[in-house]
């Protein structure tokens, strides 16, 4: 079952159980803890085929393009000379 919440929620059973729901992102729940987030005023959504369940549904894409610097590293090359003893 998917259920979606009009405000921030936590809800917690008395079996231990909990989540925690965002305004407008639907969750897949169980049968057991939908129906007590029915209880708690969310609403069940039916199928959703375009989103995913961890999207908003009124979400706004941004694009975001990161720079990446080229770093040059400079290898030196230690030399060592060894002493003949004699």
């Amino acid at each position: 079952m998917f259920i979606v919440s009009d405000e921030d929620k936590y809800i917690s059973t008395t079996w231990g159980a909990g989540i925690r729901l965002q305004a407008g992102v639907p969750k897949e729940v169980g049968e057991d803890l939908g129906l007590v987030c029915l209880q708690e005023g969310c609403r069940r959504v039916e199928t959703i085929k375009e989103k995913r369940p961890s999207e908003p549904i009124n979400k706004i894409e941004v694009e975001v393009k990161e720079e990446v610097k080229p770093t040059t590293k400079k290898v030196v090359k230690k030399k060592t000379t060894t002493k003949k003893s004699k």
